[in-house]
């Protein structure tokens, strides 16, 4: 999702932030998304990660 969203623009400054707090943003620059560990990104996040609701 990450390397598409930049290759149509929509990887924007305002909400780069957003998928930085998720820690995806290192994803950006993959030739594809078949190169991403999608196991990795399955796991639960972190107890105690303050989220926009809270």
């Amino acid at each position: 999702m990450i390397p598409n969203l930049k290759r149509v623009g929509l990887l924007t400054e305002s909400v780069r932030p957003k998928f930085e707090a998720l820690g995806v943003l290192h994803y950006e620059n993959v030739a594809s998304d078949a190169e991403i560990d999608w196991n990795s990104l399955e796991r639960p996040l972190e107890v105690g990660v303050r989220t926009a609701i809270e």
